[in-house]
C-alpha cells in the first residue's frame, strides 16, 4: 500500500462513478451573473479500487491514477485521448494534475478561472454527484 495510512479511509470513500451535476436554469443564471461562475455539464469520472481513473469530457478521454491528500482528490493524467468530431488523438504531453475538493462522501467539486476566451476571468465550476 502506497501513501498514508491516514489517507486509507477517504480512498475508498471515493470510488465509484460520478457525473456533472444537473443544474436548473435558475441555477445556472445564478451562478454566470451573480458568482460569476461557469457550470460544467456531461463530465464523467470513475474511480476504480486499484486508484485508476477514467475522466470523461466534452472533448477528452483521460485515464490516469487518483490519491486523496486530506480533503481533495488529484487525478494524475497518464493518457490524455482528444475527441474531435469522429477521430480521436492521443496528446503526447497531458495535462497537468487535476484536483478536486471533497465535498462529502457523494459529491466533488473542481473551480478554476479561465485565462482565456470568450469566458476569460469567469470560474469553471464542476460539480460532480456520485451516481454508482
Amino acid at each position: 500500500m502506497v501513501g498514508c495510512a491516514s489517507n486509507a479511509p477517504h480512498q475508498k470513500n471515493v470510488v465509484g462513478h460520478f457525473q456533472s451535476k444537473n443544474f436548473n436554469k435558475i441555477q445556472i443564471a445564478y451562478w454566470q451573473f451573480i458568482k460569476n461562475k461557469v457550470t460544467i455539464k456531461g463530465n464523467e469520472l470513475t474511480t476504480n479500487i486499484d486508484s485508476t481513473f477514467n475522466y470523461t469530457t466534452c472533448g477528452n478521454i483521460i485515464n490516469g491514477k487518483f490519491k486523496v491528500f486530506g480533503d481533495s482528490l488529484f487525478l494524475f493524467f497518464y493518457s490524455n485521448t482528444k475527441k474531435l468530431d469522429s477521430s480521436l488523438f492521443t496528446v503526447t504531453k497531458p495535462y497537468d494534475t487535476l484536483v478536486y475538493y471533497l465535498k462529502n462522501d457523494n459529491a466533488l467539486v473542481n473551480e478554476r478561472v479561465l485565462l482565456e476566451g470568450q469566458l476569460k476571468g469567469y470560474t469553471q465550476y464542476d460539480y460532480l454527484v456520485r451516481v454508482k
